[in-house]
């Protein structure tokens, strides 16, 4: 297997995980409520767990805003480079590896959010 079709098999994992549980983020959200007392208050682990959903929710949009400024900032100072040196914007460039470890982080932060999101869920629905 080529190295662009691995890395573009990886992408699709990545994407299609991201979408799913994205559904699930809100899903847990949406059962959270079920679990409102009397006075509309949330218990302990239910409030953890909707406290993980937001963390959830925080990391997916850090994760696609990190990767977008990085990408445009890097591409930008690219651009400068090629057009001193070369005269054009024209080129090859490529990418470092350190430009998607921080969105990476934040895909790795947000599946393990919901995770535990679920987790407090399930402790509180199983005891």
């Amino acid at each position: 297997m080529k190295n662009a079709d691995l890395w573009a098999q990886y992408n699709n994992f990545t994407k299609d995980l991201s979408d799913n549980i994205r559904k699930l983020g809100f899903a847990s959200a949406a059962i959270s409520w079920l679990f409102r007392g009397e006075t509309n208050a949330f218990p302990e682990m239910i409030k953890l767990s909707l406290g993980f959903v937001v963390l959830f929710f925080l990391f997916d949009i850090a994760q696609y805003f990190l990767g977008a400024i990085l990408v445009k900032f890097w591409t930008e100072f690219k651009e400068n480079e090629f057009k001193k040196s070369i005269g054009t914007i024209e080129g090859e460039y490529y990418k470092p590896l350190w430009l998607d470890y921080p969105s990476f982080i934040c895909w790795f932060l947000k599946c393990l959010a919901l995770l535990i999101s679920y987790l407090y869920l399930g402790l509180y629905i199983f005891r």
